[in-house]
This record gives structure tokens, C-alpha cells and sequence, in this order.
């Protein structure tokens, strides 16, 4: 995503200094919105087998009850907070554009919200040694 977001800045700024971007642009936001929609699936699928492979080392007996009702709060409060992307996101890019005249100052904001959950990502669950695996 943050490729695609790097990929959409470039040819936002190029269409600034020229015509003719407006393709590369699309395109970038199209690659953009698919691995968007595949982090989306990725995550609530993850939430699940996180709980599952908490409960089952500390009580096997009844692992799967106690990780679907768990999960199925996180989840409920997951949906609830990704709300707000669709009020937020589009009111970066509003801000931007009347602050700046261009929507890449909030680009630029969401690349670093993707690094921001990037690091997220990888010190609690790929690092060697964490306690969960996904």
C-alpha cells in the first residue's frame, strides 16, 4: 500500500508539472484500493487465530469457546474504530486541498500511518521471539 500511495504521489506531482498522469494515477489508486480491500480481509481473518492461539497454551479444554467470544469483541470493536475511516480519509484529503491546493500532504500523512502499522505488525507478531505467531 505504501508503494501504491508512493506511485499515486508521483504522478499527482507530475500532473502539477505536466498533463498525461491521470492513468498512472488511477492505476496506482486502483493497486491501492485492492491491496486495501485483501489488508481488510487479512485483518479480520487474523483477529481470530490470534485468540485461538492465545487460549490454546493457556486452557486447552475450552480454547475454541473462549477464543470466538473474544474474537468476536475485538472484531465488533475493530468495525466500529475502521468506521472512521470513512469520515477521516476524506476529510485529509479536504483539508489538504484547502490548506495546500493538493491532496499529497494527506498521501504523505497515510504513508506514514502504513509504517506506523508496518512496525506495529512486525514487533508484535514477525519478530523472533514473540509470543504470538500468525
Amino acid at each position: 500500500m505504501m508503494f501504491a500511495l508512493a506511485g499515486a504521489l508521483y504522478f499527482l506531482l507530475a500532473t502539477t508539472r505536466s498533463s498525461g498522469s491521470f492513468l498512472g494515477f488511477f492505476i496506482m489508486f486502483m493497486i491501492l484500493f485492492i491491496c486495501a480491500g485483501i489488508g481488510n480481509g487479512s485483518t479480520y481473518r487474523m483477529i481470530p487465530i490470534i485468540y485461538l492461539s492465545k487460549n490454546r497454551h493457556s486452557s486447552p479444554g475450552d480454547a475454541t469457546h473462549t477464543a470466538n467470544k473474544q474474537s468476536g469483541a475485538v472484531v465488533g470493536i475493530t468495525s466500529a474504530f475502521a468506521a472512521y475511516g470513512a469520515f477521516f480519509i476524506p476529510k485529509s484529503f479536504g483539508t489538504s486541498i484547502d490548506l495546500l491546493g493538493t491532496p499529497a500532504a494527506a498521501l504523505v500523512l497515510f504513508m506514514g500511518y502504513y509504517l506506523l502499522c508496518l512496525a506495529v505488525t512486525y514487533s508484535f507478531y514477525l519478530r523472533r521471539g514473540t509470543k504470538t505467531v500468525c
